[in-house]
């Protein structure tokens, strides 16, 4: 693999602070492909160390996976920010920074001396935040579960005579988290081009909201919602999640329905002068829905994949995680790595979410709890004696 000082993100320097999955991944995602990326927590440790899962046995160390996931290749210092002595050693950091990632609302901003219009000589300043640094939601506390609520992706979850059900995954945050990383970038290039460094702003609702617009389109054109309907998708027998005889399928093939019929019910199914057009599978879409599911039933979801895939129709099997991390495409592209040491070592993570040409990427070990101090601190100036004394006071 090409040398990590040939990434695309090498040679610049970031100082993140926050602990959320929002600001973590947008951290992480520079320095994976090779930024120099110095995590700022409190002492005692970032709130993620303590989040599921353990490793093997249950037994807790320095951190649990996700922090492990969200903070390979980055550096550790312990800070207590909201002190002046720990803002002053903040602001020192921040001058030897090209790029500041955080999740600090508008108060949070003022309190660390933030400049008001947003406008740095040098550094960019990226922030993210549940509902942005203004407006009347602007300091709000959301957590993934109640973000998806808010932001529209529970609505239309769920079945039709239940209450709607979260997505599943803070795919929110790691949104949001992907768009801040992009704005670092773009904000570095306009610094470049304009002379002047910027604050850029990542609201989680309005990720959310932007990641939704099929939603926004129909009822801004024609007043309807998107009702919940289980197992279907748009109440469409041809777009759904069925069980067959090892698991579940999902497919999607409206566009090709008669083809699609011949490889699970053969001849009898694709003739059926019952679903020949798209009106009459509509109006008989109940039938066709039962019919479906009696053929699907005694069949292996693997076996109709692969079918299914010959014939280019849009048709998955559902896996689970075992089977994910096995997957020939991941297992050929090499697309999971495994942790080779620490506490972590067997943990396999996922791999680079962008290839690019030179393959230049690294995911080294999350780092201990302000295992950089020292070599950090000195760097800014500050002399071991003082190092001591400020620990002491529970600045560091």
């Amino acid at each position: 693999m090409t040398s990590v000082s040939e990434g695309v993100t090498s040679g610049i320097t970031v100082i993140e602070l926050g602990d959320t999955i929002g600001a973590g991944y947008c951290g992480k995602l520079l320095a994976d492909y090779g930024a120099t990326v110095i995590k700022v927590e409190r002492p005692g440790g970032d709130a993620l160390r303590q989040h599921p899962p353990a490793p093997a046995g249950g037994a807790w160390s320095d951190a649990g996976g996700l922090f492990a996931f969200l903070n390979t290749s980055k550096q550790s210092v312990t800070l207590d920010w909201t002190t002046a002595d720990g803002a002053a050693i903040l602001h020192r950091l921040l001058e030897t920074a090209d790029v500041f990632v955080h999740s600090l609302d508008a108060a949070g901003r003022e309190a660390l001396g933030m400049p008001a219009d947003g406008e740095h000589e040098q550094l960019v300043e990226v922030c993210i935040t549940p509902c942005g640094l203004t407006g009347p939601y602007a300091g709000d506390v959301h957590v993934p579960l109640t973000m998806a609520a808010l932001g529209g992706w529970t609505y239309p979850m769920g079945d039709p005579d239940k209450a709607p059900l979260y997505p599943g995954a803070p795919y929110i945050s790691y949104l949001a988290g992907t768009s801040a990383a992009i704005g670092a970038l773009v904000g570095l290039e306009a610094k470049e081009r304009h002379g002047f460094g910027q604050l850029i702003e990542v609201s989680e609702l309005e990720t959310a909201a932007g990641t939704i617009p099929l939603d926004t389109l129909h009822f801004s054109y024609a007043g309807s919602h998107r009702h919940r309907c289980g197992d279907l998708y748009g109440d469409n027998p041809l777009a759904a999640i069925y069980p067959c005889a090892d698991g579940y399928v999902q497919f999607q093939v409206g566009f090709r329905p008669i083809e699609f019929f011949r490889v699970i019910g053969g001849d009898e199914l694709a003739n059926d002068p019952r679903f020949q057009t798209p009106d009459l599978r509509v109006q008989n879409r109940v039938v066709l829905k039962e019919l479906i599911t009696g053929w699907l039933k005694d069949k292996p979801r693997w076996e109709l994949f692969e079918a299914c895939a010959k014939e280019r129709l849009v048709f998955a099997a559902v896996p689970d995680m075992a089977e994910i991390l096995e997957l020939p495409p991941h297992r050929e592209r090499d697309f999971y790595v495994e942790q080779t040491e620490g506490p972590f070592a067997g943990l396999r993570f996922p791999g680079p979410a962008i290839r690019f040409g030179e393959g230049a990427w690294r995911a080294e070990a999350a780092p201990d709890t302000g295992s950089a101090n020292a070599e950090l601190f000195a760097a800014i100036g500050l002399e071991p004696g003082a190092v001591t004394a400020l620990r002491e006071q529970g600045v560091l």
